[in-house]
Parts: structure tokens; sequence; C-alpha cells
């Protein structure tokens, strides 16, 4: 028989894994996977756009990958551990390292074709145009 130490961090970690998914697919349509850990996510609706911002400290650019498949805009990638030196003890370790995935459906307003992207100091900004159709208009009363 083999004894896993049990970790609050896994269970909590766990806990909110399962809440992700809950609270986003109610929210914005959103699903979540990952092997080890999740980044957070804001999205904000704005006249004209909804704007997201998603928080990867310690990711390099080159590790993360966009994708839209018909209504789903999908964030993946990988935050890679440090490399442990040889006779290295660890006494805490709080990071989390590993692949992530995060996928949102867009909402009906959104514009898939004006999606901007960029990526500066460990946060990937996204703006999502809102199409045409959706925005209120006058009409002229003759």
């Amino acid at each position: 028989m083999t004894l896993v130490r049990w970790s609050p961090y896994r269970t909590l970690r766990g806990f909110e894994r399962e809440m992700s998914n809950l609270l986003g697919d109610y929210m914005w349509g959103g699903a979540s996977k990952g092997d080890g850990w999740l980044p957070a996510v804001e999205i904000v609706e704005k006249k004209d756009s909804y704007e997201m911002e998603v928080e990867l400290p310690g990711v390099d650019k080159k590790d993360v990958k966009l994708k839209l498949d018909d209504n789903v805009l999908t964030i993946e990638g990988e935050k890679k551990a440090l490399q442990d030196a040889e006779g290295d003890d660890y006494k805490v370790c709080e990071r989390c390292y590993g692949t992530f995935s995060r996928s949102f459906t867009l909402p009906y307003t959104a514009d898939k074709n004006k999606i901007a992207a960029e990526y500066k100091n460990g946060i990937l900004h996204l703006s999502i145009a809102k199409s045409e159709q959706s925005k209120p208009k006058e009409i002229d009363i003759k």
C-alpha cells in the first residue's frame, strides 16, 4: 500500500478548478482544463468591445497559443518548471507549473473577425470588438 501525504494546496487547487469550471460555464460559456494550474481571467464588457486579461506570470509569449474554432476562443500553453539544481532541497514550493487550457464561447454580439491580442509583462490582453449589428442604432423620424 502506498501512502500519499495530504496536501491542503492540492485540495484547494482541485476545488478552485471545479469552481472555475462551474462558474466559467455559467458566466461566459467558459470551460477549463489543465494539468498544473489555471490562469486567472478577467472579462469586462465595454460599449464597443469585450476586454479580456489573462494572468500568465512566468510564461514565455512563445509558449502561449490562441485558437478560434467556430465560436470558441481557446487560450492554451505551458508554464515550464525551473530546473532543479543537484542537491536542492525545497522546503516550500507553492508555484504551479504545467500545461493549461481555458476555452470561452464568445457571445453572439462578438465580432470573431476583430480580435486583437497583446502580451506584456505576463498579462495577455485580448480586445474582442462587438459586431456592428449588435450596437444600438438611432432611427431617424421623418
